[in-house]
């Protein structure tokens, strides 16, 4: 691990990693991530991602907005994505976030939450609950994802509510990323639009529950990242097959099909001048 700057090794896939499944309960596998059109419950997109889903919102939505050629759409998804740097990106290309709220970060549970602390953008400085201004020197920090500034005053010295706001020696400090402002407006949308926000779960979740309830598929006989992903492709292009069927009839499905046969057996055997062309320099390399 010294050498690789890793921090886990798995000897059974090289690949895998440690993963949080429940509360305090980890296991050993691939973070799968996966993307679902609203009208037809059809997987449009998957890809595996780290141990975590913080840094895997944009890289679902950019590839969607690019395969189904979009200008502009809305993504539902739960709090394990909300991540500044990524609503950000998602809002940069045009697409409407639904992310719901991170829980709040404040220092402990005795303390003033934030959202009683309001931030004045015209000045760059928030207003605490006794009503003082509480100031920036702009210098901003260095955090792995983002930047980030600290607001604090000197008047938390004789606030009369100071046990009551926070346990901290040099008084209430609060920290505020560069995203902050992006992250509020996809916080708005989603206490604004509950109901809307309700539908994440109808769109996504019962693909999994198909998957992995009816049809076992809790593990993968693949090992290596791209052979696991191969794996989950076929099992979410036959999932997709059963709902076309469903969706439209077997006749109608046959007759959509056929007329990409055409591109198919061009794609096979471009393929295979591909595989003869590589076959050819081996022998040479030899």
């Amino acid at each position: 691990m010294k050498n690789s700057n890793d921090t886990q090794i798995s000897l059974t896939d090289k690949d895998s990693r440690a993963l949080m499944l429940t509360n305090n309960v980890s296991g050993v596998g691939y973070a799968l991530q996966a993307a679902s059109d609203s009208k037809h419950k059809l997987l449009v997109h998957s890809h595996i991602g780290a141990s975590t889903d913080k840094r895997e919102l944009s890289t679902a939505a950019l590839t969607v907005q690019e395969l189904l050629q979009l200008d502009s759409f809305n993504t539902l998804s739960d709090a394990g994505y909300t991540s500044g740097d990524q609503l950000q990106a998602c809002k940069y290309s045009g697409i409407c976030t639904y992310s719901s709220p991170m829980p709040s970060t404040s220092p402990n549970s005795n303390s003033i939450p934030l959202a009683e602390f309001h931030y004045i953008n015209d000045g760059d400085y928030y207003i605490c609950p006794c009503g003082e201004q509480m100031t920036t020197t702009g210098k901003w920090r260095i955090r792995p994802n983002y930047r980030s500034k600290v607001y604090k005053t000197s008047a938390c010295v004789n606030c009369s509510i100071r046990e009551k706001c926070t346990q901290n020696q040099n008084g209430r400090v609060i920290e505020r990323s560069e995203y902050q402002d992006v992250i509020d407006e996809n916080n708005a949308r989603v206490i604004g639009n509950r109901n809307y926000y309700k539908l994440r779960q109808q769109i996504i979740e019962h693909q999994f529950g198909i998957l992995k309830r009816q049809w076992g598929f809790t593990y993968t006989l693949m090992k290596g990242k791209a052979n696991v992903l191969s794996e989950v492709n076929i099992f979410m292009t036959i999932y997709n097959l059963t709902r076309c069927i469903n969706i439209m009839g077997m006749d109608e499905l046959k007759r959509r099909l056929r007329a990409f046969l055409p591109l198919v057996s061009l794609y096979m055997s471009l393929l295979l001048i591909k595989y003869e062309m590589q076959k050819k320099e081996f022998y040479l390399a030899i």
